[in-house]
């Protein structure tokens, strides 16, 4: 954890260190990067023709704020801990024991490579946000700073040579997982990352008179595409044809993009243990060196679409202590997320066994909700396919109705979801499966549970049914936590219970 003293100063300035002295480079584009969408907007507003007020209100602000960024920002490597000072109306000195620093996580575009400099993170055991962002400082310096924590870990345990035979024996070990480019190939054509693109887009160019162009563009291109064939559009036929034509070329279009995404992401994507640390590299332009301890893993998930299935590959997502909290800056951390982005389904049990040795997954006993669940998701999809039919009434009059027709697929949907989801426990974990067309299997440490709720909504209480919710220790609540829906209501009472009985008899261990 930072600790913050309001000490003498006067020994560390004769070791204090600045950073690369490119760094102000690097900080303009990351002060540009946040405005990149506002410059876009008022480039294109303005017609091409704002320079000088792009400049005045963007560019000149960035490069004095990074010049100052760089005259403020200090650092010096004392015997026991990192001492950084910066600020400049409101001075901050952070002082962070080297014991303390879990990670160093390096980020390195191709920008960093051409000055052979990476943006360094330090991660404390707290998690969260990092204790210190360094960007940018020389590979000299990465490797100093790394030498540095190692020693003092070395003291910590009061045995220099079996850490470094530790450690160089796990350098040594076979990677857990690589991930070749034909991998990442069927990645992208499983997953729907095209999808961020595309939002991300259209987001840019609605805020622009250049979505009115890409589709006089996209009209005058794909015209002659059709030009041979008369489509009466006023024939529910021909409307169905246009509206199955097209979700083809926009399936083909989105998962040509998550190729290109993925590709981008996660090539080259190495995974090694290296004592009780998972270290993964990975990226083509941006390259990434991210460790996460075993120790913070509170959750672990993995996921099976369709294409997954078709493909017998799985991927596998974690959630770490702070790592994963909201309103967090993407990161080396946010990216590993997914530990495996890709992997043959036939060694998921191997591999979860490789990353959690200590977690068992034989699940004793299993035990389904209650299935009367369906009712309630068709009734409220009902009301979807009802909205569907009454708006498109105005155009295709009695037509309409062949969208009722939507409800044996909603029905079927419903059977299907509440049939899969069933939960179990094994000696030390709470598993849950769940979904049909996307399946999912969550693996949770009964040490990792934080605490456990019982909730009902006016349904619920209207059905007597009631779900039950796990919070996971060091999660953010809203996004990592397991919810068990459609329970009896004696039997959410009595799941309740024996996760309050198994929780208490658990040591509790949030790291």
């Amino acid at each position: 954890m930072t600790q913050y003293k309001d000490t003498d100063m006067s020994n560390a300035v004769n070791t204090e260190k600045r950073l690369h002295p490119m760094s102000w480079l690097f900080i303009i584009i990351e002060f540009i990067k946040h405005f990149f969408v506002p410059l876009l907007v008022a480039f294109f507003a303005g017609g091409g023709d704002s320079y000088e007020t792009l400049a005045a209100v963007f560019v000149i602000p960035g490069v004095l704020f990074a010049i100052i960024q760089y005259w403020v920002y200090r650092y010096t490597l004392a015997e026991n801990e990192v001492m950084i000072r910066e600020g400049v109306l409101i001075k901050n000195v952070r002082h962070v024991k080297y014991e303390r620093i879990q990670n160093l996580n390096l980020t390195r575009n191709p920008l960093h490579r051409l000055f052979g400099v990476a943006q360094l993170e330090l991660e404390s055991a707290s998690g969260g946000k990092p204790e210190a962002v360094m960007r940018v400082v020389s590979l000299t310096a990465v490797e100093e700073i790394k030498q540095k924590v190692l020693q003092a870990k070395a003291a910590v345990h009061h045995d220099d040579e079996e850490t470094d035979e530790a450690s160089d024996s796990a350098d040594q070990r076979p990677p857990l997982l690589t991930i070749p480019l034909s991998e990442l190939i069927k990645a992208g054509v499983i997953s729907n990352k095209g999808m961020l693109v595309v939002a991300f887009a259209f987001g840019l160019l609605a805020q622009t008179r250049a979505l009115d162009k890409f589709f006089d563009w996209l009209e005058v291109s794909m015209g002659g595409w059709f030009e041979g064939i008369n489509f009466n559009m006023d024939h529910p036929l021909s409307i169905a044809t246009m509206v199955v034509l097209g979700i083809i070329a926009f399936f083909i279009f989105i998962r040509l993009l998550s190729i290109i995404f993925m590709v981008f992401t996660y090539y080259g994507f190495e995974l090694m243990r290296s004592g009780d640390k998972l270290a993964a590299q990975y990226g083509l332009l941006t390259q990434f060196n991210a460790t996460v301890p075993e120790q913070r893993i509170q959750m672990v998930s993995v996921s099976e679409n369709v294409l997954h299935r078709y493909f017998a590959r799985s991927s596998v997502r974690i959630a770490t202590a702070g790592g994963n909290a909201a309103g967090q800056p993407g990161g080396a951390r946010k990216m590993l997320r997914w530990i495996a982005p890709i992997i043959d389904s036939q060694r998921v049990n191997d591999f979860l066994a490789a990353i959690q040795p200590k977690v068992s997954r034989n699940v004793e006993q299993w035990h389904s909700v209650a299935f009367r669940g369906w009712k309630r998701i068709v009734r409220a999809q009902s009301l979807v396919v009802t909205i569907i039919v009454a708006v498109s009434w105005f155009k295709l009059s009695f037509h309409a109705l062949w969208f009722s027709l939507l409800m044996i697929w909603v029905v079927i949907y419903a059977r299907k979801t509440v049939a899969s989801m069933r939960y179990g426990f094994s000696d030390n974990a709470l598993i849950y499966q769940s979904g049909w067309m996307v399946q999912h299997t969550t693996m949770v440490p009964i040490s990792k549970i934080q605490s456990v709720e019982l909730r009902e909504n006016p349904l619920d209480r209207r059905t007597k049914m009631a779900s039950v919710a796990i919070d996971l220790a060091g999660l953010d609540m809203n996004r990592h936590h397991i919810s068990i829906k459609y329970l009896e209501r004696d039997v959410a009472e009595k799941l309740i219970n024996t996760l309050y009985d198994k929780v208490s008899a658990t040591v509790y261990r949030w790291k």
